[in-house]
């Protein structure tokens, strides 16, 4: 199927991004096949092997302002556009993300990933905790706004693509010592590299988890955003809502996607445990392991991990404090004790 300019603005274009053929995006063109010269992108995988995305946009965004073209391709691999010759800058990322909005569109330097809002409580797969109607209290970060976390995004972006009459000119993402190529070949190749980060948290020695009816985390101190063009995180921070499970009697775990710490690392990481008990208590668990993010060896893949977490059995309220079905308990604890 050939290329061909749909005639809508490059946002409501990204809806169609679930069409099986490839087509391109362009605002106020209706007919653009005399004057376009046709240019092969090749995604190569070297960064992300195991990356199998669904579809692949194709953003180019030409140096004098105008509006960007935008071809969809299915599948990983790219395939042949139709471009007008000129100077572009470029992004390309997988297009089949469900939990991700895309900010400044029409912009190279201003592409940037973000979230939905969202609840603390969302992480949780009961009807339960959607029902409580009160969130629980936050001891730590109490302002931080709360949204979804990101699922998996790969991107690659190239400032420099100069198209000329059957010769491409392009800043090589390869990280080669010349970073100009210069080639008749009429191809861009690409190189996909994952933009957000995976966490996984593991609490062991867990003392009373018989009594558990079902529990959520979340993590806060987290990125809001990432710019495709730079992959800089956001300085805002975020919390992102997530599962928690145990995995055995006395070990729980979980895990969820994130953009990453914000740029400047200045807030705080807090793990929270939401844990509803079988007699209807609340408690909410707080662990300060900004340590461990902030010194994870591999800030792509970080592994927060904590020991030592005593459960009330059901029907003791704790002391002096007074449970309902409506109120919740935050317990601060020092990782450290």
């Amino acid at each position: 199927m050939p290329n061909r300019p749909i005639v809508t603005s490059l946002s409501t274009g990204l809806i169609l991004t679930a069409a099986l053929t490839q087509s391109c995006i362009n605002e106020g063109l209706t007919e653009c096949s005399n004057y376009l010269t046709p240019l092969e992108v090749e995604n190569h995988w070297v960064l992300a092997p195991d990356a199998q995305p669904e579809g692949m946009a194709c953003c180019f965004f030409p140096a004098n302002g105008d509006a960007p073209w935008r071809f969809d391709f299915a599948g990983r691999d790219g395939g042949e556009v139709k471009i007008p010759i000129s100077d572009y800058a470029f992004i390309t990322y997988n297009d089949d993300t469900q939990r991700i909005l895309f900010e400044q569109e029409n912009s190279y330097t201003g592409l940037t990933a973000t979230t939905l809002p969202a609840s603390l409580t969302d992480g949780s797969d009961s009807d339960d905790a959607e029902s409580s109607g009160q969130q629980p209290a936050r001891a730590t970060s109490p302002g931080e706004a709360v949204t979804l976390s990101p699922d998996m995004l790969w991107s690659c972006a190239i400032p420099e693509v100069k198209l000329g009459w059957q010769e491409i000119t392009y800043i090589d993402t390869d990280g080669g010592s010349n970073p100009y190529v210069h080639s008749d070949l009429m191809l861009l190749p690409t190189h996909p590299a994952p933009v957000v980060c995976h966490y996984r948290f593991t609490i062991e020695d867990v003392v009373g988890l018989d009594g558990v009816a079902h529990m959520s985390a979340s993590l806060s101190g987290m990125a809001s955003g990432v710019n495709l063009s730079t992959q800089r995180r956001s300085a805002t921070a975020v919390t992102h809502p997530c599962d928690a499970a145990p995995s055995s009697e006395n070990y729980v775990e979980g895990n969820l996607l994130t953009f990453g710490r914000p740029e400047g690392a200045e807030a705080k990481c807090v793990l929270s445990l939401y844990v509803w008990l079988t007699d209807g208590q609340r408690l909410s668990y707080e662990f300060d392991v900004t340590d461990q993010a902030d010194s994870a060896p591999d800030p792509m893949n970080v592994w927060l991990r904590l020991t030592g977490l005593t459960l009330p059995a059901p029907g003791d309220a704790g002391g002096a404090f007074n449970v309902t079905v409506d109120a919740w308990k935050t317990i601060v604890i020092n990782i450290g004790d």
